[in-house]
């Protein structure tokens, strides 16, 4: 039987990720019959214990949640199932997205400025520079005025090339983007 198997150190390197040392993975090579006895040989002791680590380290590594935003013609179908909750103003898909290059940049700087929060908000990009204009509603459902500013002040910057990009509503986020043909 295994004695003393119990993790005995946590580290915390620079990466963030905590490390887990087994005292019986430090303590193998320092004569291993004593430490687990006749009935186990090192070998398999070994192979158990890299299932486990492995085991650990991939639990550790997947992300709980894809933090990418989900451009199609059923996420969009999913709006259109509370786009009378969300404002006074209906979204429709927008081409733009259907540029491989544009889609790609804009769903990109939109991540990169990663938006959260529970509020009902709205994100429009210029299209040329990707920069974003963004509103958040006062209530979580939006009148006209509100879901039409961020798309007007794009506008009155820009004069044109400005697009509704996402939507965030009761914390989920919906694409405005029609994605690309493959």
């Amino acid at each position: 039987m295994l004695k003393n198997a119990l993790p005995y150190v946590f580290e915390k390197p620079e990466n963030g990720f905590a490390v887990m040392k087994f005292f019986v993975a430090t303590e193998l090579g320092k004569g291993s019959r004593d430490l687990l006895g006749d009935k186990h040989s090192p070998k398999l002791v070994m192979r158990n214990l890299t299932i486990i680590a492995s085991a650990i380290i991939f639990t550790c590594s997947v992300p709980a949640k894809a933090d990418r935003l989900v451009c199609s013609e059923s996420e969009h179908a999913r709006y259109m199932t509370v786009v009378g909750e969300v404002g006074e103003m209906g979204i429709d898909l927008n081409p733009v997205g259907q540029d491989r290059a544009t889609f790609e940049r804009l769903t990109a700087a939109y991540e990169k400025i990663d938006p959260k929060g529970p509020e009902t908000a709205l994100f429009v990009a210029h299209v040329p520079t990707g920069q974003f204009y963004s509103q958040a509603c006062a209530d979580e459902r939006c009148t006209m005025m509100e879901m039409s500013a961020p798309e007007q002040a794009c506008l009155i910057e820009h004069m044109n090339q400005c697009s509704y990009v996402a939507l965030r509503f009761r914390g989920e986020e919906f694409c405005l983007l029609r994605s690309p043909k493959d």
